[in-house]
């Protein structure tokens, strides 16, 4: 898997060098920043070029689903194309619509297509409708319509207004025929008439089945028919895992962008000319059965060539790894500069301010390590990219914590001596507020003299904190933490103070 290419100066114009002159340019560029970093001299590049294969093994993991299920329909249905049969012929129509979905989407050759397209969300692949069973109605017999309960058949029920009488009594007269000698004329004074719900005929058409004796069935529509349609959905969910890989975090990082971008078109074995590349054997990759048969493992590998250029700094070996990808170039050096970054932390240890471990690194000609104290919070991302690993993170990160320390320090006093502002709003605020009787209106109420009170306090708190923050952003070009110190509190104190007892005892200026 790996590939050495050694170029001396003797034979350098009849061997082609893996770099191309714009790779080098980057190489040397990059060097030269990270010397002027800890102020040193770059040192030349003329050794041999080793080009290394890397290679970095994947895992796509498929589960699929194959997930069945029944709902019952009322009445016959229309199946179209879809078969109807016994229930007894339904798990052989089961698995056959399986096994097509099996051959339909997971052959090996389809689930290589899928790792090498990307398309590896999870989803429903297929829906289905594979069957219906249609059934006798057990309720009416496949009849459809079954004896009327309440009418027995006949479809008339005895008239139970009239109470079998077939006559009812006259509402006009009360029954009673007329009024003295005068005839009732809607009764001619019988006092009843003839029952209006069935016209004396003592019996009324069911209002349950309308007359006709029988009812139509409910659970078949009055078909005679049930069915049951039978479903089917196939879907599936994907994993990918990387194993263990000799890439850099960067190289890996874009290598997993890579392959979820998918290696169809120009991605796969893209070649940028200037010696570095990504490719991947993913066409032609293992497909295993995990467990059931709806579940596989495609296993392939990325490979991504890095070219490492070993030199000289100092009398000692020091080595520059360079990668280039449709992404963007990773150049990586050995911690040759360690040594030289180390006057660095004795400087900035030796002062207690941080204005002053600032100039001190810059005149001691560290000028671009005091340049990321301009945003010390982002020190360790600004350095290293600046020295490409030529120093290692642990003393970045200590010249960090020394500036912190310093910090820290620097704002504790900060705050104990944040009392000018909040004096001048306390007098202020007190003067303004007797200018207009706001302390005598408050008298009357002892909740308005508590609230004004608090308020007066809390404005005086905010400001001694605010000028607390004032001078360390001035001093360190960062805040640490947001919380006040005991000049705020005894200002706030004071103040609060100041305002009840105005209130109170009623004296102003």
């Amino acid at each position: 898997m790996n590939q050495t290419v050694s170029i001396k100066k003797a034979d350098a114009e009849a061997v082609q060098s893996p770099l191309s002159d714009a790779a080098i340019k980057e190489i040397k560029k990059a060097l030269a920043r990270a010397c002027e970093f800890v102020n040193a001299t770059p040192p030349v590049i003329d050794g041999d070029v080793i080009s290394s294969r890397l290679k970095t093994p994947f895992d796509t993991l498929f589960s699929f689903k194959f997930e069945t299920a029944q709902r019952f329909v009322n009445g016959d249905v229309n199946a179209g194309d879809i078969p109807v049969v016994s229930h007894g012929r339904v798990a052989a129509l089961q698995a056959e619509l399986r096994a097509d979905m099996l051959g339909r989407f997971v052959s090996e050759k389809i689930l290589r297509d899928r790792v090498i397209k990307a398309d590896l969300k999870s989803a429903k692949l297929f829906q289905t409708d594979y069957a219906v069973c249609k059934d006798t109605c057990t309720s009416c017999s496949g009849a459809g319509r079954f004896q009327c309960g309440p009418c027995g058949g006949v479809g008339v029920n005895d008239c139970t207004w009239c109470l079998r009488s077939g006559y009812e009594n006259c509402v006009a007269c009360s029954g009673r025929g007329g009024t003295g000698n005068i005839m009732c004329v809607y009764c001619n004074g019988k006092g009843r008439k003839p029952c209006h719900q069935c016209g004396a005929t003592l019996s009324v058409r069911c209002g349950t089945c309308g007359g006709h004796g029988t009812q139509r069935c409910g659970g078949c529509g009055g078909g005679g028919i049930v069915a049951t349609i039978y479903s089917a959905t196939f879907s599936c969910s994907t994993k990918t895992e990387v194993g263990a890989t000799k890439a850099s975090a960067q190289q890996l990082s874009m290598l997993k962008l890579w392959a979820a971008a998918g290696f169809s078109g120009p991605r796969a074995g893209l070649d940028d000319g200037h010696g570095g590349h990504f490719e991947s054997d993913v066409a032609s990759a293992t497909v295993t059965r995990v467990g059931s048969d709806l579940e596989y493992k495609v296993s392939y590998n990325c490979f991504s060539t890095v070219n490492r250029i070993e030199f000289a700094f100092e009398g000692k070996k020091a080595w520059v790894e360079h990668s280039k990808t449709q992404f963007l170039p990773d150049i990586r050096f050995s911690a040759f500069l360690e040594d030289k970054f180390t006057p660095v932390l004795g400087v900035a240890a030796s002062e207690k301010l941080p204005s002053g471990i600032r100039k001190a690194i810059k005149d001691a000609g560290f000028a671009k390590v005091a340049e990321c104290f301009v945003k010390p919070d982002d020190l360790d991302s600004k350095a290293g990219f600046e020295t490409k690993g030529a120093v290692t993170a642990k003393s970045i990160s200590k010249l960090g914590e020394i500036y912190n320390d310093a910090t820290h320090a620097f704002a504790k006093g900060a705050r104990r001596r944040a009392w000018k502002v909040p004096v001048l709003m306390a007098v202020g605020g007190w003067w303004l507020a007797c200018h207009y009787d706001i302390p005598e209106a408050a008298a009357d109420n002892l909740l308005y003299m508590a609230a004004l009170s608090f308020v007066a306090g809390l404005i005086t708190l905010v400001s001694s904190n605010f000028e607390a923050r004032w001078a360390i952003v001035s001093e360190a070009n960062t805040v640490r933490g947001w919380w006040a110190g005991p000049a705020g509190w005894t200002c706030a104190i004071a103040t609060a103070a100041l305002f009840w007892t105005s209130s109170y005892y009623g004296f102003k200026i």
